[in-house]
This record gives C-alpha cells, structure tokens and sequence, in this order.
C-alpha cells in the first residue's frame, strides 16, 4: 500500500512541476502501471533542461544551430514565403513567392531563385545568360590566359607600340631572324655579320673611325699593317700610290733631300739610247739629247747644249787667248807661249823633268808635277809610279733590297749591275741565303745571260732557318748584258736574304772597268 502512495506522491509531484518542459508519458486517468513502466517513467523524466528552450514565438540563439541533414520527403531549414520586410537588418534572410533573399553589408541580395536578369547584371563585352535556371557568363571577344595572342583580333605594330609605356624608337615590330632596321642607333652590340660584312671580333677591344660624311670602300682585298700611332697621308686628289717594288711610271713628281739616292734608274724621255746625254733645260726639267755622231762636238746655244759638226763647232777660250777649230784625235791643248795648241802628249815629254821614258812602251811618272794620267793619250803597255797614281775608273754595285724566293729547279735571278756592253768588267759578289726547310742545296753562276764568268754550289745542313752564304768573282770582254748573280736550289723554301745582319748588303754584286 506504502508503494502505491510512494508512486502516487511522486507522479504527482512530477505533473505539479509548472514551467519547465518535460516528458509526456501519455497516461490515462486510473491507469496502473508495471514496474518496468515506472522504470522507464523515471529514466526518461527531465527535471530540467539546463538551458533556457527557444519560444516558438521568438528568441535569440545564444549557440550554433545544426539542422537535420534534408531527405526526399523534407528539407532539413524551410522559411515560410511571405512578404519581404520593410527594413530589413544585416543577416536577416527570408523568403517570398519571388525567391529567397538575404541583407548582407546594407545590401539586399535576391532573389535567389532561377537566375534572370533582374538578379545579375554583366558589363559589355561580358555577356549573362541563364540556361535551365544556370547562371552563365560569357565573353567571346576576352583573352583566355591558356591560350595565344592568335585568339586576338590582328594588332598593327602601331598599336603595340600604343599599348608599351617604356619602349625605344619607332616603326614596326623586329624579330630576331633577317629583320630590316630603318636607321637604328646600337649601343655596346655583337655582330658577326653586318649587311653581309663579316666582322672578326677583337680579343679585347678595336675602334674603327670614320669621320662625318666620309665614305671608305675598298675595291679589292686588302690587308694594313704598321706600328702604333703612325698614320699614312693619302693625295689631295684622285691617284694611284706608289709602292716599292711594283713596276709604275709616276708623273710630277719631286724627289728632294740630299739623303735620296738613284741608282741604276732608267730613264725614258724619248727615244732613249745608249750615249745619249740628259740636261736640265730653261723650265728644270731634266730634258734628253740624243748621242751625236763621230764627228760632231758637243757645245753650248743658247744656255743649252748641242752637238755641231767638228768643221764649225766654234772655239775654245782660256782666259783671253782663243784656238779655233778642234785638236785631231789624242791630241792635248796646251799653252804654247800665250796662244793654245794641239800637240801629241809624245812631243812635249823629256827626261829629266819629272818624266823619264825607257824603251817604247814603259812610262815611269816620278810623281813631280804630274798627279794623273788617263788612258787614251798615247800612254800604252805598263805604267809604274814610285807614289800614288789616281786611276779614273767606271763602277757599278748593287744589293738587294728585298729577300727573293729561289725557284726549285731553274736558275733565278739575284744582285745584277747595269755596267753596259763596253771594256772588260771584273765582278764580284756574295749572296747570303735562307731555308726553313734545310737540309737543301743551291748552285749559283755568275754571268752576263750568256758566258758563265764563275759559279760553285753550296748546302744548308742545319734544320730550320738555316744560314749560309757564297761568294763568286771573275772578268769578262764586252759583257752581252747585266752581269749577275743567278741560283737554282732543290728547295721550294730557300730565299735570297736582302738584310739578315741588319746592314743592308747581305746579297751584293760589284763591277770595276779594268780596260
């Protein structure tokens, strides 16, 4: 009876409770109840909830609301359609028969239902449809950055060139493969070719000057070579340079400077032949005058020189005394007590007064008052003196200037002389040679083109820049032409040496006249 009570006193007690929320058990009046219906009466009775519930009429949420996860048949947050509000507050979201909406920053955003244009709004060239309620942005005429410029319109270099802000220059766009360059200015630039001119770069630097509106062609291949800070001056007008050992015929033309020396030089004035005679004439210019003949004396007229006949070549004048006419041949004009003779040297010779005469053909000149004799006179056979006797000789040397290549297998030319073809001549010389590639061997002659006068052979035995030298000498009658010096060696690399000692005369030929 006491349990009935018990139970009885606590049900009542948990419907007595007023204002909070608990569990309905769903009794009926004078219903009895099991234990286990008491066991789980009491297990699932809330004597409070530990929070204040949400009132269905409204109320602030103090936590985070977690809604049902929405199924087939239920959404897991419905809000009710209705009428928007008049002024609705940031976060506020409802719903209307139009769509959903939501105030976010001041800003009303919806509705969100199928997308339309009064809902989203695109900036040409931006283009916004709405397909099956989507909304879709679009803009054909936009630039995607997966792909090429291609998928813009044609754009001129002009245009480009609108668009840079730190460009240089003007004009079209260049690339890097056979573009034209209208007038461009190239800072510090590596070429290899320009406009089809190979260009050699430098190991360091080079600068290449060409003054203000000067042109430099070059017709041919050319190569300049010299020292540092000298520099060459070109004519004032068109004209050929002249070079050293090319053959050229220069015209107005001055050489001065008693340094400067001509020799065995050619000159053609005319007609040139052997004993003609060259003057200065009334202008300075060296004029030719052919050889006269036999019997003509060479005289002055006018300031000039010319040949006349022997019959009326004039006179010869010494102080005030005058012989007319001409001495025979080997004659000597002398004075003959004031009036100038012709005489044989023979007739005025004695003994005893400085020239003393044995046999016929022996003259001995004791050196008294007499200081030369020339040849010609009469004087024949052998002459002796007891001093000194000047003897007029005719000479011709010459050196190369230049080193000349041998050739392998014919005589080659080196050292001549231009002694003529009158009297007998004793030559000698020496010609010093050269041969990177010695071992070698060279055979030389000495001779006038025609008659061999001397010759020898020699070899160079040392490897690399070998070194060595031959001297020829001899006579000969009536020399047929320049008489030289002329080798063959069996090697195509042996030179003649022109200065190899530094003083000029490695490679020489001399002449003396001796009758």
């Amino acid at each position: 009876m006491w349990k009935k009570l018990v139970a009885a006193a606590a049900l009542a007690a948990l419907l007595a409770t007023p204002s909070l929320a608990q569990t309905n058990p769903g009794l009926t009046q004078g219903q009895k109840l099991t234990p286990a219906q008491w066991n789980n009466l009491f297990a699932s009775k809330q004597d409070t909830l530990g929070y204040t519930p949400l009132n269905t009429a409204g109320g602030v949420m103090s936590g985070r609301l977690v809604t049902a996860a929405p199924g087939a048949s239920t959404a897991g947050l419905n809000l009710t359609p209705g009428t928007a509000p008049a002024s609705p507050s940031d976060g506020d979201m409802w719903a209307t028969s139009s769509g959903f909406y939501a105030r976010v920053n001041g800003v009303t955003i919806g509705p969100l239902s199928g997308g339309t244009s009064s809902s989203f709004a695109a900036t040409s060239p931006i283009t916004v449809s709405f397909p099956s309620g989507v909304v879709t942005f679009a803009c054909p005429t936009c630039g995607v950055t997966g792909s090429p410029l291609s998928q813009f319109a044609a754009t001129t270099s002009a245009q480009l060139l609108g668009v840079l802000s730190d460009e240089t220059g003007s004009g079209v766009a260049v690339f890097n493969n056979t573009p034209t360059l209208i007038t461009p200015i190239l800072g510090v630039a590596t070429a290899t070719s320009i406009n089809k001119v190979a260009i050699t770069a430098p190991a360091t630097s080079a600068t290449l000057t060409i003054a203000n509106g000067k042109t430099l062609t070059a017709s041919n291949s050319l190569t300049f070579t010299g020292t540092d800070g000298t520099f060459f001056g070109f004519p004032g007008t068109s004209d050929t340079v002249v070079t050293l050992a090319a053959t050229q015929s220069p015209t107005n033309k001055t050489i001065t400077g008693s340094t400067n020396v001509l020799g065995n030089v050619t000159m053609t004035l005319g007609s040139d032949a052997t004993g003609d005679l060259y003057y200065r004439n009334s202008g300075g210019q060296l004029t030719r005058l052919a050889i006269g003949s036999g019997s003509q004396v060479l005289t002055v007229s006018g300031g000039l020189p010319t040949w006349q006949a022997g019959s009326s070549a004039g006179s010869v004048t010494a102080g005030t005394t005058t012989i007319a006419g001409t001495c025979s041949t080997q004659q000597q004009v002398y004075n003959n007590a004031g009036t100038l003779s012709c005489a044989n040297l023979s007739s005025f010779l004695s003994a005893g007064t400085g020239i003393s005469l044995s046999g016929t053909t022996t003259v001995t000149i004791n050196n008294t008052g007499v200081t030369s004799v020339s040849s010609g006179y009469g004087l024949t056979g052998t002459v002796t003196t007891t001093g000194s006797l000047a003897v007029s000789l005719s000479t011709a040397t010459n050196s190369l200037s230049i080193d000349v290549a041998i050739a392998n297998g014919s005589f080659t030319d080196g050292p001549s002389v231009a002694q003529g073809t009158t009297g007998t001549w004793f030559a000698s010389g020496t010609v010093t040679f050269n041969d990177s590639a010695a071992p070698s061997g060279v055979s030389c002659k000495l001779w006038d083109g025609t008659t061999v006068i001397a010759s020898a052979n020699t070899r160079l035995v040392q490897s690399g820049q070998a070194q060595n030298s031959l001297s020829l000498s001899g006579y000969l009658a009536s020399p047929a032409a320049n008489i030289k010096i002329s080798c063959n060696a069996n090697s195509s690399t042996m030179v003649f040496k022109a200065n190899a000692t530094g003083a000029g005369k490695d490679s020489t030929l001399s002449a003396v006249r001796i009758q």
